[in-house]
C-alpha cells in the first residue's frame, strides 16, 4: 500500500512538472508501465440484515493491466466513479454503472484529473486537476464536463472528502515518500480559509454523520482510528486500526471497514475488537488497499493489487 501510494504520487508529480514546463498544448512523454501500479476494482453485494454484515458475489469490474483506483459511489448507488492512469501517463476519471457491459470514460484532457468525489448534492463530482503547474479542485457534471474551479489556491498535494456543501476535509501532504504523513485540514470552499485539526494522519478521511469525521492517526504505534467533531475538535472515539493500514470506509451504519491482506474487517465504536466479515483469499490476486461503500450499504468496492502476493 505504501509503495502504491508513493509510486502514484511520483507519477502525478512528474506529470505536473511536464505540464508546468511545457504547457497544456504539449502532451507529456509516455510513462513506462510500472507493474507496482497495477490495481483493479472489485465490487461485492452487501447484506446487513443479520448480526454481522455479509459481503458476497465479488466481481472484478475493471480487469485490465494498469491503474484503476480511487472508487467513489454515486449518490444513488447505481455505480461509481474512479481514476484511471492511461498509457500516456495522464489520469482521467471514468464511471462504471453496476450491471453495465463496461466502463464509461468521463474526462479526456491534456491535463490530469484524479481523486474524484461525488458532490454532496449528488448532481456532479469534484476532482483534483493539474493545470498550469498547479493542483486545483474542479467541479464536473456527471458527463465529465468541467463546470468551475472550487479551490484554486489551497491544494498542497492532498487527499480530500466532502463534509457538507461548503466544507472539505483535506489531508495535506508537503512531502513525498515512504514515511509520508499529512495534516488534516478543514477548508471552507467559499473563502478558502483553512483550519488544521490534526497532524501525522493517514491519507484516508471520511465524514461520519453530522459534524464528525474519521481519520487514521499515525503519530504513534499502533496507528489509531479516530472520530472527532470537526467543529470543536472533541474526540468521539478511538481504537487501534488493522496493523499498518490507513485506508478504510465508513459504512451506512457508522461502523468502520478496513482491510488487511485479502481480508475485510469491521468495527463500530461500541465494539471491543475488529470482526472478520469477508475473506477473499481465493478471489483476489493481491492485497486490498482502498475501500468504498455505497450510501445505502448495498454495495462495496475494494481496490486490490493485481498479481501480487499479500
Amino acid at each position: 500500500m505504501e509503495r502504491e501510494s508513493a509510486g502514484v504520487y511520483r507519477l502525478f508529480a512528474t506529470v505536473a512538472g511536464v505540464l508546468a514546463a511545457g504547457g497544456c498544448s504539449d502532451p507529456p512523454p509516455p510513462v513506462t508501465h510500472n507493474p507496482a501500479l497495477d490495481t483493479d476494482i472489485y465490487v461485492a453485494r452487501a447484506d446487513w440484515e443479520g448480526a454481522s454484515p455479509r459481503f458476497f458475489d465479488l466481481v472484478n469490474v475493471t480487469r485490465r493491466s494498469g491503474y484503476d483506483n480511487q472508487p467513489n459511489f454515486l449518490a444513488d448507488g447505481s455505480g461509481f466513479i474512479y481514476t484511471v492512469i492511461n498509457e500516456d501517463g495522464l489520469s482521467d476519471i471514468w464511471m462504471y454503472r453496476l450491471g453495465a457491459a463496461g466502463p464509461e470514460r468521463l474526462t479526456m484532457t491534456l491535463t490530469t484529473e484524479f481523486m474524484p468525489k461525488v458532490m454532496p448534492a449528488g448532481g456532479g463530482f469534484s476532482s483534483i486537476r493539474y493545470e498550469e503547474g498547479f493542483s486545483r479542485l474542479w467541479a464536473f457534471d456527471l458527463e465529465g464536463r468541467p463546470e468551475r474551479v472550487i479551490l484554486r489556491d489551497h491544494l498542497p498535494f492532498g487527499y480530500y472528502t466532502w463534509l457538507n456543501d461548503s466544507q472539505v476535509a483535506m489531508v495535506a501532504s508537503y512531502s513525498l515518500g515512504e514515511d509520508e504523513h499529512g495534516e488534516l485540514q478543514i477548508v471552507d470552499v467559499g473563502t478558502e480559509s483553512v483550519r488544521t485539526v490534526a497532524a501525522d494522519v493517514g491519507r484516508c478521511v471520511a465524514p461520519l454523520g453530522d459534524g464528525a469525521l474519521v481519520y487514521v492517526d499515525k503519530s504513534e504505534e499502533p496507528w489509531m482510528v479516530r472520530g472527532i467533531d470537526y467543529y470543536s475538535g472533541a474526540e468521539q472515539f478511538a481504537f487501534p486500526g488493522r496493523p499498518g493500514m490507513e485506508d478504510f470506509a465508513v459504512a451506512h451504519d457508522g461502523s468502520v471497514l478496513m482491510a488487511e491482506g485479502r481480508q475485510l474487517f469491521r468495527r463500530a465504536p461500541d465494539m471491543d475488537d475488529w470482526e472478520l466479515v469477508a475473506d477473499w483469499s481465493g478471489e483476489l490476486e493481491g492485497p486490498i488497499s482502498r475501500i468504498a461503500a455505497s450510501r445505502d450499504g448495498t454495495y462495496l468496492a475494494v481496490v486490490a493489487e493485481s498479481g501480487k502476493a499479500g
